[in-house]
């Protein structure tokens, strides 16, 4: 069952289920990271759980080949600030996501919401901007 599912049957997260899931999959991130491959595309549909009761286990989807290989942008909403740009594919990109990714499962809404993806970017930009 993906984390998108599970998030789906349950009304809300509390502290410690979003701790649970973030820190495995921040060392899952790490092990794939440390082998010098980067996912790309980190998001509560390409998190699977091992079980419904099973937090603290994840498998990790989507896993691209490695930082030199044609870069792969994921979900608008768990993109980082610099964005959609070709050939950036590092794993900041991950950590951005599953940052974004702890915020939706603690609020149940995106870091920025818009009905066009071009207007999401444009406010990932704009915070950026402000720091």
């Amino acid at each position: 069952m993906s984390l998108l599912d599970h998030i789906d049957k349950r009304d809300k997260y509390c502290e410690n289920d979003v701790a649970m899931v973030i820190e495995t999959t921040l060392k899952a991130l790490a092990f794939i990271h440390e082998k010098g491959h980067v996912h790309g595309d980190i998001r509560p549909d390409n998190i699977y759980l091992n079980s419904e009761a099973d937090l603290d286990k994840v498998k990790l989807f989507g896993i691209s080949p490695g930082n030199d290989s044609v870069a792969r942008f994921g979900s608008v909403h768990y993109c980082p600030p610099e964005g959609r740009v070709e050939g950036e594919h590092s794993s900041k990109r991950d950590l951005w996501a599953a940052g974004a990714m702890a915020y939706f499962l603690m609020s149940g809404m995106q870091l920025f919401e818009d009905d066009s993806d071009k207007n999401v970017m444009a406010l990932v930009k704009e915070a950026e901007d402000i720091n």
